[in-house]
């Protein structure tokens, strides 16, 4: 599989989330399937985006990725929220967008097959 990818890191407070966000809606509006894998503390932060819930400001733009802690991609079983693992089409997924506080800010690759 090809892989092309854009590594993003900035300091905090900067927007990064929100920019992480436009890529994936770039990609959603292309009809690509994307795949937002987050540290398990800030899976709340990223399941938000995709809730018609109050705290959602972005409501309207109706996300539809896919959510997985950064860890389960080391797993072939079991669920993640309530996706179970045995059943994920990976090939189908063509944006993967990493985010971790500590190695990197926002990290985002564009996988294409």
């Amino acid at each position: 599989m090809k892989r092309t990818g854009l590594h993003h890191r900035r300091q905090c407070r900067l927007g990064k989330t929100f920019e992480a966000l436009a890529v994936i809606k770039y990609y959603e509006l292309r009809n690509h399937r994307v795949l937002v894998l987050a540290p398990k503390k800030l899976r709340e932060n990223w399941a938000i985006y995709r809730l018609n819930d109050k705290r959602n400001i972005l409501a309207a733009d109706r996300f539809s990725y896919d959510l997985l802690n950064h860890t389960d991609l080391s797993r072939e079983r079991g669920y993640s929220g309530d996706i179970n693992l045995e059943h994920v089409n990976w090939e189908t997924m063509t944006l993967l967008s990493l985010t971790n506080r500590i190695t990197f800010a926002t990290t985002i690759r564009a996988m294409t097959g």
